[in-house]
């Protein structure tokens, strides 16, 4: 059996394409570029015909040369988008500055691309859903027109800025205020270390919704100097969301489990956890997907910059490549996932609770992205286009290599007063034992910290001993540890040894059974203490291993445990891929493609030229002059005049009946209509709606100047005239 290759696959599903399509376009399309159909036909035959008509090299050339901007932004997102739809287009084009208009003047541009035969309907199999496909016999001349970079090209024609610090750029339509200044936090693993260490030594940090309170915020600015409300609020949504701030009854506490997991990761991945993070809650798997394809957008963004539109479009190409990546239903949920819209993904809902909130689309959700990101100084102002709107691109601080080895890491400088410098060169993991024991005073470009009782006793909880204390210290120091530092310590550890409060499991047994327990080898290595005699303290993660190792030991007659808590079990976060780098060769790019405007008015021209030395009647001229100025003409043998079918256009007076077809006719095909009103004024726009249930038909006209509807009663038009507006290709 002979195997069908991928592209003679996409012939087929063509050419089927064609012969399902509506009758009355199928003959349309026929006669536009075959002529005149005789009767009997064959539909297989005349598709033959239309690709034999295909393939002669000179049309496709000119089919090539005729195509405008327009178009090859389309194709540009037909071939890149999986699955592309009409919806899947107008969510990636469209913009606040192009209008209530901008939906139908999309339809009518891809119903002219089929009707030029360079793209194609087909309805998906599975989902049934009519998808847009580029002509397989056009993919030779087509693909290497149809360029990502086509898509910003805008972008190069940009005003060129510094990359500083707060450097305010002059607002542009459609752009937040919020997007124009670099903030001057910079994420580092020293300073992220001191936000914990101020979160744990401030338990009442937040209020009960889990925003900051009044005064915290003014100690955290007094601490953290010239970081502003919303940096420091961003953060702080971003550690609750990854729920490594957890919210208690009177404030939070830190999971320092989940903040060794956080810790465990890349650097960059952290930052890309945080900016996700600090826009909304979203479920475990859902968050890595968001971060994921924004980390890769970063690295999509041109040398020259983009937008915050073209960013957007940028995340949507990066997320159709995830959603591409794999057909399984697997990889149909992390495209949904993607979207952000949890709440409409039943197959999220194991992934945990999310408070996103519906109207984050895809565009809202790149938008605050953006903001957390030139928050954190991921993102930089670095310019503005034409039109005054920012260009961004990433930082030179997030280019910088991360996680690099420092030969000295000799960081800390301790005096007697029980202060702690840290200079930078330890990443966040190696930070993190300090958190434990010190608390942040003052941060800048060195961090300030102090060591205290209070912080001594919450790292003896987490385990630590004055000697584990003096070797940390000293191990990143160039001196040894004061005497007066380490005399409190023992001193502050006799006190917590004093006294003990335990949580957890307990195991009582006879006074005669304790050697019994302590040699059996099944529960020996859980024994964290002995209390008295008979009485162990045991370190089970949870309920069902206690219960199992305790029936394994030969204690199988106990009954269930009294009051015994688990613990919960701390899930590492998912790693992100970094993404690949786009290497910046020394070698002149091959430019993006050029329109050639000259040469396609002198194709057109040639071809109206010929129209016009043609001895046809008027209606059949009009007819073929339509089609040239809708490119749809490729050589002087479709100017045939018995191929433009007669139709009543227009209709007025006491034409009752001729106006109702002329409007019915504009529905069905998607013309223009032109409406003489009795009051001597003249409107056009798209018909919408008849309404012929009323005693008197009313025609609902979308009008073309404004978007606006308007109801205008069939007999008190003068004269309606259908058209067929000249579309703008470039």
């Amino acid at each position: 059996m002979a195997v069908i290759t991928p592209k003679a696959q996409r012939i087929i599903d063509w050419r089927e394409s064609m012969a399902t399509m509506d009758e009355v376009m199928f003959f349309d399309i026929m006669r536009m570029y075959l002529g005149e159909i005789k009767t009997p036909y064959n539909k297989q035959k005349l598709i033959e015909d239309l690709s034999s008509f295909l393939r002669k090299k000179e049309n496709r050339e000119t089919l090539v040369s005729l195509l405008g901007s327009g178009d090859l932004k389309i194709l540009t997102i037909v071939k890149t988008v999986r699955d592309c739809t009409v919806s899947k287009i107008l969510s990636f084009m469209e913009t606040k500055s192009q209008g209530k208009r901008f939906p139908n003047d999309l339809n009518e541009h891809i119903t002219n691309l089929q009707e030029r035969l360079i793209l194609f309907s087909f309805a998906d199999k599975d989902s049934g859903a009519m998808e847009l496909r580029i002509n397989p016999l056009l993919e030779d001349e087509l693909d290497p027109l149809l360029q990502t970079d086509f898509l910003f090209s805008d972008s190069e024609k940009a005003v060129p800025q510094d990359e500083k610090p707060n450097s305010p750029v002059q607002k542009g339509e459609g752009e937040s205020a919020s997007l124009l200044f670099k903030a001057p936090c910079t994420l580092s693993p020293q300073f992220l270390a001191s936000f914990c260490s101020f979160a744990i030594s401030h338990p009442d940090l937040c209020k009960n919704d889990g925003s900051l309170k009044k005064h915290s915020l003014t100690e955290m600015q007094e601490v953290f100097e010239g970081l502003g409300k919303s940096c420091l609020e961003k953060l702080t949504a971003a550690f609750m969301n990854l729920s490594i701030f957890c919210a208690l009854e009177k404030g939070i506490s830190v999971d320092l489990d989940r903040l060794e997991n956080f810790a465990a990761m890349e650097e960059k991945a952290q930052y890309l956890y945080l900016v996700t993070a600090s826009v909304a809650h979203f479920p475990r798997k859902t968050m890595q997907v968001n971060a994921q394809i924004f980390f890769c957008t970063l690295y999509a963004i041109p040398a020259s910059g983009c937008t915050l539109v073209q960013l957007t479009q940028l995340f949507l190409l990066e997320k159709e490549k995830v959603a591409g990546e794999t057909s399984s239903r697997f990889g149909r949920i992390l495209s949904s996932a993607a979207s952000g819209s949890a709440a409409t993904s039943p197959s999220l809902a194991s992934g945990g609770e999310s408070s996103l909130p519906p109207e984050l689309t895809d565009g809202n959700l790149v938008k605050a992205l953006a903001e957390a990101a030139l928050e954190f100084s991921i993102l930089c102002v670095c310019g503005k286009d034409l039109e005054g709107n920012p260009l961004y691109k990433r930082s030179s601080f997030f280019d910088e290599e991360k996680n690099a080895n420092v030969a000295n890491t000799k960081v800390l400088s301790i005096d007697s007063a029980f202060s702690v410098t840290l200079l930078p060169g330890l990443n966040l993991h190696e930070l993190l034992p300090f958190v434990h024991f010190m608390q942040i005073k003052h941060y800048d470009t060195a961090a300030v910290f102090e060591i205290n009782r209070a912080c001594a006793i919450r790292a003896f909880d987490a385990g630590f001993t004055p000697e584990k204390i003096s070797l940390l210290l000293e191990k990143y120091s160039s001196y040894k540890i004061q005497q007066n530092i380490q005399i409190s310590l023992e001193e502050w550890f006799s006190s917590y040894k004093s006294a003990s409060l335990y949580k957890g499991y307990v195991l009582k047994v006879k006074e005669e059974n304790a050697q019994f327990i302590k040699n059996n080898p099944l529960l020996s290595p859980y024994i964290m203490e002995e209390l008295s005699a008979g009485v162990f303290f045991l370190s089970f993660a949870d309920d069902a291993k206690a219960q199992s190792i305790i029936a394994k030991s030969g204690l199988d007659f106990i009954g269930n445990m009294k009051l015994a808590p688990g613990q919960n079990r701390t899930l590492a976060f998912l790693p992100l891929d970094e993404p690949e780098k786009k290497i910046e060769s020394k070698e002149k790019k091959a430019p993006v493609h050029k329109v050639d405007k000259e040469k396609q008015k002198a194709i057109l021209d040639e071809l109206k030229s010929e129209l016009d030395g043609m001895n046809l009647p008027q209606d059949q001229k009009e007819g073929l002059l339509d089609r040239i100025n809708r490119r749809i003409v490729l050589n002087k043998s479709q100017l045939v005049g018995e191929s433009v079918r007669f139709e009543k256009v227009e209709a007025g007076g006491m034409d009752y009946t001729g106006k109702i077809h002329v409007i019915e006719s504009a529905i069905q095909n998607g013309g223009i209509l032109e409406v003489a009103l009795d009051s001597g004024n003249s409107v056009a726009g798209r018909p919408v709606e008849l309404n012929k249930k009323a005693p008197n038909a009313q025609l609902i006209l979308e009008l073309s100047s404004s978007g606006e509807k308007i109801c205008i009663p069939v007999s008190s038009a003068v004269r309606i005239k259908k058209t067929r507006r000249l579309l703008n290709l470039d």
